[in-house]
C-alpha cells in the first residue's frame, strides 16, 4: 500500500467517515437515523480508489487536514500562506473585499476569515446550490459569518 499502515488506513477511513456522516463520532454509538452527506455507495468507490489505484487520500476525498482546516486541495495552502505573506507586507489588505468565486467546500474562504480576523470582508460564491450548502455548513462549523 506504498507504505501505509493499518493505522494510517484506518485514520482516513475515519476521516471518510467524519466528511461523510453528520454528527459522526467514532467513540459513540451512531443513532438509527444518522444523516449521509453522501452514499454508502459512493465512499466505497472512493475507497477502492484509493486502495487499488493507490491514489492519494486527499485527492480521493478533495481534501487535506492542515491548520485545523479540511483543505479542498493541496493548492488551497499556497494560496492561503500568498495571502497572509501579502497582508504581512501591506496590512491594508487585511481590511479589503476579498472574494473566492466557486467556493467549493468553503476551505479557502474559512482558511482567509480566519487569516483576516474579525475585520475581514469576505465574499464566496458559487452556481451549485449543493455545494453552496456544504461550503454554508463548513463556515459555521469555524464560526465565521
Amino acid at each position: 500500500m506504498g507504505g501505509l499502515e493499518s493505522k494510517d488506513l484506518l485514520r482516513e477511513i475515519e476521516w471518510l467517515l467524519e466528511d461523510a456522516m453528520v454528527g459522526y463520532n467514532p467513540n459513540l454509538v451512531m443513532p438509527p437515523n444518522l444523516a449521509m452527506m453522501a452514499s454508502i455507495e459512493y465512499l466505497y468507490v472512493l475507497w477502492r480508489e484509493r486502495i487499488e489505484k493507490r491514489r492519494p487520500f486527499q485527492y480521493i476525498v478533495g481534501c487535506a487536514h492542515w491548520r485545523d482546516l479540511v483543505l479542498s486541495m493541496p493548492e488551497t495552502e499556497q494560496l492561503i500562506e500568498i495571502v497572509q505573506n501579502v497582508i504581512l507586507r501591506d496590512g491594508l489588505l487585511a481590511e479589503g473585499l476579498w472574494d473566492d468565486l466557486g467556493i467549493g467546500s468553503g476551505t479557502l474562504a474559512i482558511g482567509l476569515g480566519q487569516l483576516l480576523g474579525l475585520g475581514g470582508r469576505f465574499v464566496a460564491v458559487d452556481l451549485i446550490h449543493v455545494v453552496i450548502s456544504v461550503a454554508r455548513y463548513n463556515v459555521q462549523r469555524y464560526n465565521l459569518q
